[in-house]
């Protein structure tokens, strides 16, 4: 019929060495239970920043933006490095149209040119100026205007949102539909 349980009914006894497998240590367990683990918790920019060092577009721009700053920076360096200003004149690399000769623009890489200047990103037409030291002052100029529309941005939209929470009612009506209508 049925066969006797070889495990037996007893219960096993207790090992004589705590480091046996499958011991349960029953005081640590209880005092594990009543004091509850600090949960560590994170910042949002701690948040943000992880989500940031995981996006590989975010990182490429990041960089992107470090080089035009970093030229920004550097504009009169290079300008004394490169030995030509952004403003220089170069019609003798000018045909009578105003036209860039050579190829491309007028780009050279030598200085075996009428300038006697190396052209790495050609020259302007109609004047003759070089494009690269354009470029590099161009980087300066915008990275400046940018600044200073966003600072000048969040201190308006910073004032507009207190008086809009403090006033409440229309007044924040009129600036919810306001901001709505120049978002829109």
């Amino acid at each position: 019929m049925s066969e006797p349980n070889p495990r037996g009914t007893e219960p096993a006894a207790p090992a004589a060495d705590s480091s046996a497998v499958g011991v349960l240590d029953v005081a640590a367990t209880e005092e594990s239970a009543k004091t509850p683990k600090a949960i560590i918790g994170r910042s949002p920019g701690q948040l943000a920043w992880s989500r940031l060092r995981r996006d590989r577009t975010a990182r490429g721009s990041i960089w992107v933006l470090g080089f035009f700053i970093l030229i920004a920076i550097l504009a009169p360096l290079i300008e004394k490095i490169y030995g030509l200003g952004p403003t220089v004149n170069s019609p003798d690399l000018l045909d009578n149209n105003g036209v860039p000769l050579g190829y491309f623009g007028g780009i050279d890489f030598t200085s075996n040119n009428p300038s006697g200047h190396a052209h790495i990103l050609g020259v302007m037409p109609q004047t003759g100026w070089d494009l690269f030291m354009q470029f590099v002052y161009g980087a300066r100029t915008s990275l400046i205007v940018a600044s200073l529309a966003a600072i000048l941005s969040v201190a308006i939209g910073v004032v507009l949102g207190i008086v809009a929470g403090y006033l409440g009612g229309w007044v924040d009506q009129v600036l919810n539909w306001f901001f709505d209508y120049m978002l829109a």
